[in-house]
């Protein structure tokens, strides 16, 4: 699922065409994969029925959220306000895996402690604070991926961004700016 998502994000994001009944050209709306078109109505050709089948299973922005989280319940409130689709997950359940830790980290410039809930009892517990500065990157995204509790939340990774703790003003300028 991953290699395809890639192959999608390569190839076929931003491609675009002609079709008998207006041009059209394949772009995300909101983390969804969709077909722009010049005109209403169109025959659906055979060539993006296909394009679209093999790729209907994209889902919209992740967020890992936990369930007594109270910024995680302001963040999907104000996301459900704002009417964006995204699919929630359980994060000490399932973890984000280690390529989308790998995602955030670029999203966050580097900053490997960005990616951390240094605020956590985990943390605390397994004396993170001295322990994350001699630690590689892979020894750090293994832990993170085992151990959801350590992960800064919520966690949200769409389409071209990755955001970790909830601040609105920054929420609203990514969103914004990933619509157009």
């Amino acid at each position: 699922m991953d290699r395809s998502k890639e192959w999608v994000d390569e190839w076929v994001v931003g491609r675009s065409g002609r079709l008998p009944s207006g041009d059209f050209r394949i772009t995300t709306i909101r983390g969804r994969l969709a077909v722009a078109v010049t005109t209403a109505m169109i025959p659906v050709s055979f060539f993006i029925f296909s394009l679209l089948h093999s790729v209907a299973y994209i889902l919209p922005m992740k967020i890992y959220t936990y369930k007594n989280c109270g910024s995680c319940k302001k963040a999907t409130k104000w996301l459900k306000e704002q009417g964006v689709d995204f699919e929630e997950l359980p994060i000490r359940e399932t973890p984000p895996a280690v390529k989308e830790l790998k995602q955030m980290l670029a999203y966050q410039n580097g900053e490997l402690k960005k990616l951390f809930n240094t605020a956590g009892g985990d943390y605390r517990e397994l004396d993170m604070k001295t322990k994350l500065p001699s630690m590689s990157e892979a020894e750090a995204f293994e832990l993170l991926a085992s151990r959801g509790n350590l992960v800064k939340r919520p966690f949200v990774l769409g389409d071209g961004f990755g955001l970790v703790g909830f601040k609105e003003a920054d929420w609203a300028d990514q969103l914004c700016s990933s619509k157009s």
